[in-house]
């Protein structure tokens, strides 16, 4: 219910009479709940709060007064407003009244300011049935100087309805001040001396509904009824049955206060349902519920159902209304989740309740809509695949709740496997892993939701090749002796993965000490080879010293890092003994233009002591070049030497020769001339011998040469080969000379 026009008819309102510094006296009939305060508030059954900050102060006039002189003689209850701190409150409690009438309550007050300044308030306060305190129905302020003031409440209370007044003093600021009050009388007929409509002894300045528990709700409209009663009108707004309660009416004036008796505002409450509906069927585009609109809330009669629902991720809103138990609701989407609530109107404008309590609840999934396209191949190793495929949104699915399942199958020599994984559908990319290198894999998607499944083409894809297995070593294993400039280690042959093995490496790093750090941290392999003589030249921390065929490389052998041999066109240099090192050991797999490499690192190689000298490459080839320049010219000045010699040589044996020829000659030339005196002696013996001849003759020499009769025809025959016969030859030949030479002259 929006709005309510609450009217209440007020009897004795506000009443109040001047009467400053006058002794009060009886007016009619005193009813119990009065007190002078004569012998004490106890004696009136007056009772200080237990649960206020201190308490009311009893000034007798039997007792010797210690107050300031001007403040009044007597007996009354005080508050000296200097001893206690700013907001704290006593208070002062009369009997509890059950009368069922009118009563007027009067009494004195008075506010005693020395220094001008108000020293706090009092107010008027009625709990009625025990209730709250709610707010005060009168207070003041101001002070009212040396004498008491005169102050009436009107109260209104019925059977069987009862109230209690209750006087509070409040320091408001800690100043020097007194608040006081005494005679007070409850009277048992209204308070008469002040009619409303008179306005001279105090008009009404404030007019309010109050609610039982104190809510103050300011007054929309009022109307003189007589001199005696007026009505009150108050707008409530947003009324709901919690509002229904006791409300009274409250007018104030400066001399006092009028408290109306309680009325009750009764509410009537649209119709609203107790329970939810209830859920009899479910399917993928529709909900069948019962209303189950028999228990309410609120009044009735109901005339008017209808149903409300909405998604609960949506902001729209549709209703039906609906005139039997069960209702169906259709064309709703697949997997989603719906609110749905009874709406029940009873007659009269507003008569249309609150929605009930909410039934939330799920339509099904439908089977999917159509097949996954093919996967796409993200990224290919070793070892794994990395497959995308198209998002898979609501349109396709049809289910909020579903599944991807990737189902792999491979086959290769002596192993064959198949199996599906369950993916994340909201990763965006999905792995399919241990799979051997080399092999052609097979894959294909599946989407499942609760009411199907639909799959997608298999894909084929080979994986490629992998990286060689080291055996890893345990300990130190691995280095088996170390010198000065060698370190002997232990390597074992890797296990081919997919590819075979192409080839072994032995790796030399330099520790150099600014980059150990940053060599700590990397894990990767040497793929780039580089002989000492180009590391060396390049300024590289490392070289290769060997590469060794997998031949080779049967079984586990020892290898000697620094043996100063040559590996594959690799030189083994000799280590440096005040450097220390890494040793590395590799193993490579070659197919076409891919290789892979898997590295291990085999023993660390230190300084040492002593050190050695180590030739470098460099200047041993300088060396090499020159000792090969120097022998080359050494050689050459030997040979020219010994040219030298074989000329000298063979110039001396010429003139060797010219001397023996001559000296042969002369011999030859004596010899002859003793056989022509021999020859000569013996032609004379024999002269008439027709049949002797000359030494020349018998040796068949002629006298002339065919062409040249001076040039004697015996030649050196061909059977002058020994040092003998040339000589014989040499001088037939010179004997021929001197024969023909003789001939001649005798001829001549």
């Amino acid at each position: 219910m929006d709005t309510i026009i609450l009217s209440i008819l007020l009897l004795h309102t506000a009443f109040g009479s001047a009467g400053a510094q006058y002794t009060p006296a009886q007016m009619g009939h005193a009813e119990k709940g009065g007190c002078t305060f004569d012998d004490g508030p106890a004696q009136c059954d007056y009772q200080q709060d237990p649960y206020d900050d201190f308490d009311w102060t009893h000034v007798s006039a039997q007792e010797v007064p210690y107050l300031p002189s001007d403040l009044p003689q007597g007996s009354y209850m005080m508050v000296d407003t200097s001893q206690h701190d700013y907001g704290e409150k006593a208070r002062l409690q009369l009997p509890v009244m059950k009368e069922n009438d009118t009563h007027c309550i009067d009494f004195n007050y008075l506010l005693h300011c020395p220094d001008g300044s108000s020293p706090g308030t009092l107010n008027i306060l009625v709990k009625v049935n025990k209730g709250p305190l709610a707010n005060p129905i009168w207070n003041v302020t101001s002070c009212t100087g040396k004498g008491w003031m005169k102050a009436e409440l009107a109260v209104s209370t019925f059977w069987p309805n009862e109230y209690q007044v209750i006087f509070e003093a409040e320091v408001t600021n800690g100043r020097r001040g007194f608040i006081a009050i005494d005679d007070i009388q409850v009277l048992s007929y209204p308070c008469v001396d002040c009619p409303y409509e008179t306005g001279t002894k105090g008009s009404i300045y404030s007019s309010s509904c109050t609610r039982r528990n104190g809510e103050d709700i300011p007054v929309a409209e009022k109307k003189n009824i007589n001199h005696r009663k007026f009505a009150a009108s108050f707008r409530l707004r947003e009324v709901t049955s919690q509002d229904q309660d006791l409300y009274r009416c409250v007018t104030q004036s400066e001399r006092g206060s009028g408290v109306s008796n309680f009325a009750g505002l009764i509410v009537r409450e649209p119709p609203r349902p107790i329970a939810p509906p209830q859920l009899l069927g479910v399917g993928p585009t529709y909900l069948l519920i019962q209303l189950n609109a028999n228990s309410i809330f609120g009044d009735g009669p109901i005339i008017l159902k209808e149903v409300e629902y909405r998604m609960t991720s949506g902001s729209w809103t549709e209703t039906h209304a609906v005139n039997s138990p069960n209702y169906k609701l259709w064309h709703l989407d697949p997997d989603t989740e719906y609110e749905i609530r009874v709406l029940l109107t009873r007659p009269g404008e507003g008569g249309t309740g609150q929605p009930g309590p909410p039934l939330i609840t799920r339509t099904k999934c439908a089977e999917p809509m159509r097949t996954p396209k093919s996967l796409k191949i993200a990224e290919t190793q070793a070892r794994f695949i990395a497959v995308d495929w198209e998002s898979l949104g609501y349109n396709i699915t049809r289910c909020h709740t579903f599944n991807v399942t990737i189902c792999y199958h491979y086959h290769k020599t002596n192993q064959s496997k198949a199996d599906c994984l369950e993916m994340d559908p909201k990763a965006p990319r999905h792995v399919v892993g241990n799979l051997p290198p080399n092999t052609n894999v097979s894959l294909k998607m599946i989407l499942t939701n609760p009411e199907g499944r639909k799959e997608s083409d298999e894909t084929v894809i080979q994986t490629e090749e992998d990286a060689p297995t080291l055996e890893e070593y345990d300990g130190s294993e691995a280095s088996l002796n170390e010198t000065a400039t060698t370190i002997t280690v232990l390597l074992k042959p890797a296990q081919a993965k997919g590819a075979p093995i192409s080839a072994y490496q032995i790796v030399v790093r330099e520790i150099i000490p600014h980059r150990a750090r940053r060599e700590a941290s990397g894990g990767e392999c040497y793929r780039e080879p580089v002989s000492y003589q180009n590391a060396a030249s390049a300024g590289l921390p490392y070289y290769f010293a060997a590469e060794l065929p997998p031949r080779n490389l049967p079984e586990p052998l020892p290898f000697t890092v620094g043996d100063n041999k040559t590996y594959h066109g690799y030189w083994n240099a000799p280590l440096a003994p005040r450097k220390n090192y890494n040793i590395y050991f590799q193993a490579v797999s070659r197919v076409e233009k891919e290789s892979k490499t898997q590295c291990l690192k085999l023993a660390f190689k230190g300084a040492t002591e002593e050190p050695e000298v180590i030739p470098d490459p460099a200047k041993q080839t300088d060396q090499v070049v020159k000792i090969a320049g120097i022998s080359a010219a050494v050689l050459v000045f030997i040979l020219l030497v010994l040219v030298a010699i074989l000329l000298v040589k063979k110039r001396k044996l010429a003139k060797k020769r010219k001397d023996a020829i001559g000296n042969t000659r002369q011999e030859m030339t004596h010899m002859v001339n003793s056989m022509d005196r021999s020859y000569a002696d013996q032609s004379t013996l024999h002269a008439e011998e027709p049949v002797s001849v000359t030494f020349m003759d018998s040796h068949s020499f002629s006298n002339r040469l065919p062409n040249d009769p001076l040039v004697p025809t015996a030649v050196l025959g061909e059977d002058c080969g020994c040092m003998v016969c040339q000589y014989l030859c040499l001088w037939s030949f010179i004997r021929a000379i001197q024969f023909n030479l003789c001939r001649g002259s005798k001829t001549t």
